[in-house]
């Protein structure tokens, strides 16, 4: 599913926002016992994990080539979507967000809705075009369409291959990922609320999917912001 290193250390972090936002959180559906059931998936994780390790070597998941097309296959799901639902009506956009359900880490389904959006898009050609859509997007989507059922596939026949304690740690990370998606939930519901959007923006699940290049703000140190300039993106 993913690298367990990745679960560990967003797990950690995801910790500290739980444990420093107690009192908002018990208010937006994250109670405090939560936070200690989420430490101990933490321990647990990483004693099974060091006791996998001694006996067959560090434990991936999901191969680092899918795990990064899957990334940009979710970029490119949310360009459409954003795409389509300012350039379409009626019938077509009905038929657009049949596609916009979570597809988790599962590639296969990801394909399927990118291959959906790009249908609907080939289908509104004029429309969507006027709307932001151009070669690039299309081709981009053909693209992914293609590699991420491949990609699934070729992971899928090495899995079959991994002992039985692989399954074991996969369950345990599966776990891990309900709660922290139930903090996030919590954490960007609270803080949205009270409209401190960059405090919203520290609850996500970058570390867990890989997405190093989009670093985690720090907590609120207290200090105020550089004031913002040029246009804003």
């Amino acid at each position: 599913m993913f690298v367990l290193t990745d679960v560990v250390e967003q797990l950690r972090v995801s910790l500290q926002l739980a444990r420093e936002d107690a009192a908002m959180l018990a208010r937006f559906g994250w109670p405090v016992t939560q936070t200690e059931v989420l430490a101990s998936a933490c321990d647990e994780l990483v004693r099974n994990g060091a006791e996998y390790e001694r006996k067959f070597g560090a434990k991936v998941g999901i191969g680092q080539d899918l795990r990064g097309e899957i990334d940009r296959g979710k970029r490119w799901r949310e360009q459409g979507l954003a795409i389509g639902r300012n350039a379409l009506a009626g019938s077509a956009l009905e038929q657009l967000e049949r596609f916009a359900g979570a597809a988790g880490q599962d590639g296969v389904r990801l394909a399927q809705q990118v291959q959906g959006i790009l249908s609907v898009g080939r289908a509104n050609d004029a429309a969507c075009r006027a709307w932001g859509a151009d070669d690039a997007f299309f081709a981009e989507g053909e693209r992914l369409a293609r590699s991420l059922p491949e990609l699934a596939g070729e992971q899928g026949g090495k899995k079959k291959t991994v002992p039985a304690e692989h399954a074991l740690l996969d369950e345990m990370e599966g776990r891990a990922w309900l709660l922290l998606k139930k903090l996030d939930r919590a954490g960007r519901a609270g803080h949205g609320a009270s409209g401190d959007r960059l405090r919203a923006a520290a609850y996500n699940l970058d570390i867990l999917y890989g997405r190093r290049t989009r670093a985690r703000r720090p907590a609120d140190t207290g200090t105020t912001p550089p004031a913002p300039t040029g246009s804003p993106r």
